[in-house]
């Protein structure tokens, strides 16, 4: 509980950005001059921060490269996030009507650890 009241005072407090320095309470902490000047500090030390990244992720890049457009790679590629959820919720599921979550826990990391290895084998061909 601590840590969410932490994480939730950090989130309304703390500077939006170094361009925008104002909480979502809207509370400034510099004036516009200083404001100005931090900023110009920041673009001096690093230029590469003035310009706006995008950040993608090497298997979005891949299934890109493999033709697809923006849009389904992004979908194919949370894929393996919802079956995660759905199975983590079926573990979890199982464990509590069985009673025994340590044995659920094992099972489920040896599973996990195979398909791992059968992935890694049959994308790096390693036999």
């Amino acid at each position: 509980m601590l840590t969410i009241l932490a994480g939730i005072i950090f989130l309304t407090l703390f500077p939006t950005s170094p361009s925008n320095p104002t909480s979502l309470l809207h509370h400034t902490y510099f004036t516009p001059r200083e404001s100005q000047i931090l900023h110009r500090r920041i673009l001096l030390d690093d230029a590469t921060k003035s310009q706006l990244s995008r950040h993608v992720s090497l298997t979005e890049l891949k299934h890109v490269s493999f033709g697809f457009d923006r849009l389904r790679a992004n979908a194919m590629t949370s894929i393996g996030a919802w079956i995660l959820l759905l199975t983590n919720i079926a573990w979890g599921m199982i464990s509590d009507r069985i009673g025994k979550r340590g044995p659920i826990v094992t099972l489920g990391l040896i599973l996990f650890w195979g398909a791992t290895v059968r992935f890694l084998s049959s994308a790096y061909l390693i036999s």
